[in-house]
Order: structure tokens, then C-alpha cells, then sequence
């Protein structure tokens, strides 16, 4: 009787441990999920989540199998971009600023997919919560830049007296996903922290005296035409040395009804 409960005792210690050793989720920290990653059956296809029955065998052989656990939570990033609005006319001799510079501060949560994560540490090799943070970081620099470039665009096709411009960040957020660009990762949001612009008005302003000159120069086989672009350029010097000697005035200028208003007003000045 005694050998009989020994036995039994001993059948129920080593099928506990058995199964402990066998059932992964005990392996991956709260607020993670898990990737197996074994030397008899490679990249497990099935992520391992808390709160389900997942026992795999492979963990029996020792050293056999790794589990890679990643963070749920999503990666947040800040960055800080600079530069200087699209401006076509070289840049005045001896001057050191741009014309037009900008500032931004663009804030982004990105995550790697979860039912991607198999594919993810095989195509990558990453196995760890550290090396999947510098990947993230990478992903959120370019996601970044071309949410920065979003928000300039629509700047500039509708400048903000203001603050920041009132941006759909979530269409940001929708193209970004929907670009393919990122097919392991997915942006949760992305934010305007800071913005700082040139004076736009005067911006649009030297855009159209840019545009003017171009056509000046171009071949024009049309006398009224020729004329006329010369006209609408000495408006727009006009308006430009009106700001430049009456800065306030660039605020009653922030639509481009106003400055055609403008336009049409110094045309009729007598020269």
C-alpha cells in the first residue's frame, strides 16, 4: 500500500511539473503576449495569450524553445521636425534663415500586431521587448514625417490664425495603416504637440510673386498676354512692400478673398 501511494504520489508530482513546464502562458508577463520559438519546430505560428489553455510539448526538451514576449501596450514617441516651407525663388544672397522656416512636434503611439508577431520575429529575428522598442521607435520616426507632412499641406491650403491647424489626425492615423508601408506595425494615434509657422499670408504671397515671374519669363506669344503678367507681378511686389512696411496688416490678410480685394486696389493706383 505504502509502494502504491509513493508511486502515486510520485505520477502526480512529475505529471504537475510536466504540465507546468509544458503550459506557456505561465511563461509570458502580465500585459504581454508571447512567441514561441523552438529548434525542433522554428517560428510557432499560434501567438501566446493569458487567460486561454495553450500546452506545447516542445517546452519538454530543455533548451529546446523560447518564448518571446512582447509588450500589448503601443510605443509613444516624440519628434521634433524642422525645415522650411516649398518655395521654388533661390534664397536672398548673404541670408542665413530661411525664408520660411516651421517647427513641429509630432506624437505617435504605434504597436506591432499581434496576430503579425510570428511573421514578425521570423522575418526580423527579434526576440526580445528592447530590440521590438528600437524597431517601433524607427516606425514611429517615419510615421512622423509623413504625418508632419499632412498637417503642412493643410497649412497651407488653409493657414491657422492661431494655434495648431485643426488636422483630421485620424485620417492621419487611417493613412498610415493604409499605406502598406507598415504591415507589421499598426498606429494607434498621432498628435500635433507644437507648431510654429512663418507668416503665411506673406508665404501664399510670395508663392503667387514666384508663380508671376515664372510666367513673365516664359515665352508668351501674346502682347495682352505678356502684360498681364507683368502687371499682376508689380501688384504683388506692391503688396509685398505694404507688409513688409505694415506688418499688422498680414492678420486682415489671412484669406485669399482679402488679398485679391487688395490686388485689385493697388492695379487701380495711378503709377
Amino acid at each position: 500500500m505504502k509502494k502504491f501511494l509513493g508511486a502515486f504520489l510520485f505520477l502526480l508530482v512529475f505529471g504537475g511539473a510536466v504540465f507546468v513546464v509544458g503550459f506557456v502562458p505561465l511563461f509570458v508577463p502580465q500585459g504581454s503576449y508571447g512567441v514561441m520559438v523552438s529548434k525542433t519546430g522554428g517560428v510557432h505560428s499560434k501567438v501566446i495569450e493569458g487567460g486561454g489553455f495553450d500546452w506545447r510539448w516542445e517546452r519538454l526538451i530543455p533548451t529546446n524553445a523560447k518564448i518571446c514576449a512582447f509588450p500589448s501596450a503601443p510605443h509613444s514617441a516624440s519628434k521634433t521636425i524642422s525645415g522650411e516651407l516649398p518655395f521654388a525663388e533661390a534664397p536672398a544672397a548673404g541670408r542665413e534663415q530661411p525664408a520660411f522656416p516651421y517647427t513641429l512636434t509630432v506624437k505617435t503611439a504605434v504597436r506591432l500586431k499581434k496576430d503579425a508577431a510570428p511573421d514578425f520575429v521570423a522575418r526580423t529575428g527579434i526576440n526580445d521587448a528592447e530590440k521590438l522598442a528600437e524597431y517601433l521607435g524607427d516606425v514611429s520616426a517615419e510615421g512622423a514625417e509623413r504625418a508632419a507632412d499632412s498637417v503642412l499641406a493643410e497649412a497651407i491650403r488653409n493657414p491657422p490664425r492661431t494655434g495648431i491647424p485643426l488636422a483630421d489626425t485620424q485620417a492621419i492615423v487611417d493613412a498610415l495603416n493604409g499605406s502598406g508601408l507598415f504591415p507589421l506595425a499598426e498606429f494607434e494615434s498621432v498628435s500635433v504637440t507644437e507648431l510654429k509657422l512663418p507668416d503665411m499670408t506673406r508665404y501664399r504671397l510670395a508663392l503667387d510673386r514666384d508663380a508671376a515671374r515664372r510666367r513673365e519669363v516664359a515665352p508668351d506669344n501674346s502682347t495682352a498676354g505678356g502684360a498681364q503678367s507683368r502687371s499682376s507681378l508689380e501688384q504683388l511686389e506692391k503688396l509685398g512692400a505694404l507688409l513688409e512696411n505694415h506688418p499688422a496688416l498680414a492678420e486682415a490678410l489671412v484669406s485669399p478673398d482679402k488679398i485679391a480685394e487688395v490686388l485689385r486696389a493697388l492695379g487701380a493706383e495711378p503709377e
